[in-house]
């Protein structure tokens, strides 16, 4: 019994997995901006998607804000894979999973081992747009007394 599918070319592939990358890491920075507002974060750490390092505690928002938005970002990018390459979309999915994991990995071993790298951090109360958001949502969430 063979296979009967339609052949599709290397060109195609390769733009249809960047588009999925794509969407894989913009979804995570924005599912992860969204869970480091939602805990009250004082530092966003720019290389959220590439942190495997932080201490695995129920007691850690750091490692809850990791964990919840990877989990987040792979099933709300599972259903836009679906959307946009419509076939083979497991295909698309490990491959994208697998180069997270690679690059990842590769981000943090240099020649001379494994070490942590300094991460920019930003802080958040320094910018006076985060304050007047700040400020605007303590006064909404204000119960009347």
């Amino acid at each position: 019994m063979a296979f009967k599918g339609k052949a599709v070319d290397s060109k195609t592939v390769l733009l249809n997995l960047l588009l999925c990358l794509l969407i894989f890491y913009s979804l995570f920075y924005m599912i992860g901006s969204v869970c480091f507002g939602a805990f009250r974060m004082d530092h966003f750490d720019g290389l959220i998607p590439f942190d495997f390092k932080t201490e695995p505690a129920d007691s850690n928002s750091k490692y809850l804000v990791n964990l919840l938005s990877l989990e987040l970002t792979f099933f709300c990018s599972g259903l836009l894979f679906a959307a946009v390459v419509r076939r083979r979309v497991w295909d698309y999915a490990l491959t994208v999973t697998l180069l997270h994991v690679g690059i990842t990995s590769l981000g943090e071993s240099t020649s001379d081992g494994l070490h942590p790298s300094p991460r920019p951090t930003w802080n958040l109360e320094e910018w006076p747009v985060f304050n007047d958001l700040q400020r605007s949502a303590d006064r909404l969430l204000q119960l009347p007394e």
